[in-house]
């Protein structure tokens, strides 16, 4: 399996890279827009959604989302202010993370509300999408800015996997995630902050090095929750991946789970520390 994962990871990051790169920002939408559509359509597994007219809605509800948030410009004053709500938004996850690793596998109430599905599912990939467009649309540097993200989970993803295999005694979340231990957590935010002191170097952050780090930091704490909060879905449904698109690594929510918390967050730290 782990060699799978390897495989397709090195197949599918060249394309990131030059799609983050030199994609001109329609394209980088269009392309992340489909992705994130994907995982829309897993999302509906998740939430226990069967009907096919539920779930062909919820995609047109998605996907007119972005379109509205894309064409009309009048609505870009509305966009900060839900990436902001989105980042403090996480705060509710990870209590209800907490409670929910507590009850184990007995659920929350909160859980048993259509209405919380479609909300959520709204905020965990319109928004995340937003947050990444507009990053990389940025000037003079979006493009590098954006790459930085996403080479930054994918680092504390990959720290944490081996620093956990290797010293790994302590379980992060049982009942939500089995494999997830607080030295993989450890590792994560020890190398992706490694990782960001050099970036910081290269991005001429100046004065502004430690904010960067620190926003880096936060970054990776809240990607770990959105993985966690993909498993509490997964484990409500009985499933292992929300998807089989990707060989070796499940669906395509399976890999933008981390991003669906880390973008909104990165885009508000990013924005509120480091530009102004």
């Amino acid at each position: 399996m782990l060699k799978l994962r390897i495989l397709t990871a090195l197949v599918l990051a060249p394309l990131v890279v030059l799609l983050v790169l030199y994609a001109p920002s329609w394209l980088f939408a269009l392309v992340m827009g489909q992705l994130f559509l994907v995982g829309g359509w897993e999302w509906c597994r998740l939430a226990g959604w069967q009907s096919k007219f539920v779930q062909a809605s919820f995609l047109v509800l998605l996907l007119i989302s972005m379109l509205l948030f894309w064409f009309f410009p009048t609505l870009n004053g509305l966009i900060e202010p839900l990436l902001y709500v989105t980042s403090v938004g996480w705060l509710l996850h990870l209590w209800l993370l907490k409670s929910y690793a507590r009850r184990g596998l007995h659920g929350l109430a909160l859980l048993d509300f259509p209405g919380w599905h479609l909300l959520t599912g709204w905020f965990l990939l319109v928004i995340p999408w937003l947050a990444m467009v507009k990053l990389q649309a940025s000037q003079p540097e979006g493009h590098w800015i954006m790459l930085f993200l996403m080479v930054l989970i994918w680092v504390a993803d990959v720290a944490a996997y081996f620093t956990g295999k290797r010293f790994g005694k302590h379980k992060l979340a049982p009942n939500l995630s089995p494999g997830k231990t607080l030295e993989g957590v450890a590792g994560a935010i020890l190398f992706s902050s490694l990782f960001a002191l050099a970036a910081s170097f290269w991005l001429q952050a100046g004065h502004k090095s430690l904010l960067f780090v620190l926003v880096a930091q936060s970054t990776v704490i809240f990607s770990i929750a959105g993985d966690l909060l993909e498993s509490m879905y997964k484990r409500e449904v009985g499933l292992k991946d929300s998807g089989t698109l990707l060989p070796g690594h499940g669906g395509v929510l399976d890999r933008i789970d981390s991003l669906t918390a880390a973008a909104p967050l990165f885009y508000t730290g990013y924005s509120l520390l480091l530009l102004s």
